[in-house]
């Protein structure tokens, strides 16, 4: 019997998809493993199933967590049918030369896909005692994916729930008043072990800035954007670069993936290899005006970073899960010589000095 007959037949007709069921299952057998992967922020578990030979990924759903929470959409053409996004856009995705690992299995009603194993060599890893020299070779593989996603834009538009949704201001405020609420406030916490109010006149001028970057930045042209495009969510298995975790995508500006892979939370690339780069991406796009696209650019990492940040503290205070708050000096390094280069965003850099101070040092 194959391992997906065995996974269908035993955890999901068996177990139903109970993953502790199935586990003292295998435990009976000495020549199969069912090991438990390290997860990031999301509701979903992974697992490692394999016998001598062969091995396969089980994705896990929480399906005690609303379906919202898994996000289910009802596609256009179909009232009644409702599709994971994650398996919508993988189906959209699979129609163009970008690799994604194959799902081999979905059992609704178990939570339950298995995914094609392309092992566990995350980027952020992969690139650790390489030289600049192979670190800008497959960070310009990267680039080639995201450009392939970018071409998409505008095929097939009507068979994936990407183009549905889209950044706009109200989207990117919102996520900025993320960070006021769980980064500002909270880090004051840390510095100071009370909690610091910023004045009304501070908090009302920080919204204007970051009003003024939201509506520059949601009048750029918008692509099909992953989302979380970096380094974790790009594995690397024989040569070849694995896409994952790109079940948010929607439409965006077309620097928001760019920023989120070159000013990444997880590493932090050398001046030179970043701005090699963006020349590379900027050629390859073809982009005209290289002064305005650079500024947009950096406008995006401060979004994008700034959002970063109070979403490793909303993780850390409400989800208990403190284990990302170790990127953050790595965010706070990527913002804090792009402020200091726009006397518009010189504002937010007082108050980093004020809040991150020790970040800083």
């Amino acid at each position: 019997m194959t391992l997906i007959h065995f996974l269908k037949e035993k955890l999901i007709n068996e177990c139903e998809g109970d993953t502790n069921a199935f586990a003292k299952l295998v435990a009976r057998d000495k020549h199969l493993v069912l090991t438990k992967l390290e997860g990031d922020a999301s509701t979903r578990s992974y697992f490692r199933f394999n016998d001598s030979s062969n091995s396969i990924i089980i994705m896990k759903l929480n399906l005690s967590s609303k379906l919202a929470e898994e996000g289910f959409t009802t596609q256009s053409n179909s009232s009644t049918q409702k599709k994971l996004p994650f398996i919508d856009v993988y189906d959209y995705l699979s129609q163009f030369p970008i690799s994604i690992p194959q799902i081999l299995e979905y059992s609704p009603g178990a939570g339950i896909l298995l995914l094609e194993d392309v092992g566990d060599e995350l980027l952020q890893y992969y690139i650790h005692n390489k030289d600049a020299k192979e670190i800008e070779h497959v960070y310009k593989k990267a680039l080639d994916s995201l450009l392939i996603f970018q071409n998409t834009t505008g095929k097939n538009k009507k068979d994936c729930v990407a183009f549905t949704r889209s950044f706009d201001v109200e989207l990117f405020n919102w996520e900025f008043n993320h960070f006021i609420e769980y980064a500002l406030r909270q880090a004051s916490e840390y510095a100071s072990h009370e909690k610091i109010e910023m004045p009304q006149e501070d908090l009302k001028k920080l919204r204007e800035i970051f009003d003024h970057i939201s509506k520059t930045l949601a009048s750029d042209e918008h692509v099909f954007v992953h989302r979380d495009y970096h380094s974790r969510n790009i594995l690397v298995h024989n040569e070849k670069l694995y896409i994952i975790d790109f079940q948010d995508a929607l439409m965006g500006p077309v620097h928001y993936d760019l920023a989120s892979l070159l000013r990444d939370a997880y590493i932090h690339l050398d001046e030179n290899t970043t701005a090699h780069l963006l020349n590379y991406f900027i050629e390859k796009k073809g982009i005209a005006n290289r002064q305005e696209f650079l500024k947009h650019f950096d406008f995006m990492v401060v979004q994008r970073n700034l959002k970063a940040i109070g979403r490793f503290y909303f993780i850390d205070r409400v989800k208990k899960n403190p284990k990302f708050l170790q990127y953050i000096p790595n965010l706070v390094e990527n913002i804090t010589v792009i402020l200091k280069r726009y006397k518009e965003l010189h504002f937010i850099d007082t108050l980093f000095t004020r809040y991150y101070e020790d970040y800083l040092k």
